[in-house]
């Protein structure tokens, strides 16, 4: 099963039922809203180039964007790549090792993004979760785009993650 299969079946059987809720926010998302938002973001995503097997790398506290970013990669059958924004200084060796075609992120790291993605050289585009920045596009504004996803490749033997250690004994892995 897909993971974002899950999303999509459930918006079908129960669209108005909550799929997410952000406690700590007070937001909820519907299942036929977290659909929504994840088919805007594939759309936009695609229109960047992101496809199949593309890596795009996820460097965000945790959130609903959070989760539809995940989500939208898993629709076009990108594999996501997390990274947790306490190693935002040593982005260049996660860009370096996992080689990403985007990065999302938050505005708080941007100097740690823009910094990894120089080094690593692969990065194509930056996409800031809090609004636009220079040379970064602004996830709103994907997500406004409206663009329809490219069909799904439904590849269950694809790779959905990557997720790194912490560390602790050596360089993440």
């Amino acid at each position: 099963m897909l993971m974002h299969q899950l999303l999509l079946d459930g918006a079908e059987r129960q669209p108005d039922k909550t799929a997410f809720r952000w406690v700590d926010r007070q937001r909820t998302l519907t299942y036929a809203e977290a659909v929504q938002a994840m088919q805007r973001l594939a759309g936009g995503l695609a229109d960047l180039g992101v496809a199949k097997g593309d890596r795009v790398t996820i460097v965000a506290h945790n959130g609903m964007d959070y989760l539809v970013s995940m989500l939208a990669c898993w629709r076009l059958g990108a594999i996501a790549a997390l990274v947790n924004v306490k190693f935002a200084p040593e982005l260049d060796y996660y860009f370096a090792d996992h080689m990403p075609k985007a990065v999302i992120y938050t505005h708080d790291i941007e100097k740690d993004v823009k910094a990894g993605a120089a080094a690593a050289g692969c990065v194509e585009h930056l996409i800031c979760m809090d609004g636009p920045q220079e040379g970064a596009i602004a996830l709103s504004a994907l997500m406004e785009a409206a663009l329809p996803p490219p069909p799904d490749p439904l590849d269950e033997d694809a790779i959905a993650l990557f997720a790194y250690t912490s560390g602790t004994t050596s360089k993440p892995k």
